[in-house]
């Protein structure tokens, strides 16, 4: 298959995956991050890199 033709195929599948009909498309669907536990940890982190911030918290 020509790289025109993959691309070719590739949009067919995003257009039919858009109407909402059946497509070969592979959908890839991310986990949503948790945010609460980053935070912590960029936290915890600042504490060891920086001691004068372990007395605030």
């Amino acid at each position: 298959m020509s790289q025109f033709e993959s691309i070719k195929q590739g949009l067919i599948e995003a257009i039919e995956h858009a109407a909402g009909q059946e497509s070969e498309a592979v959908v890839h669907l991310p986990r949503t991050p948790d945010v609460k536990a980053i935070q912590q940890n960029k936290a915890l982190q600042d504490c060891i890199d920086n001691p004068d911030k372990q007395r605030r918290l």
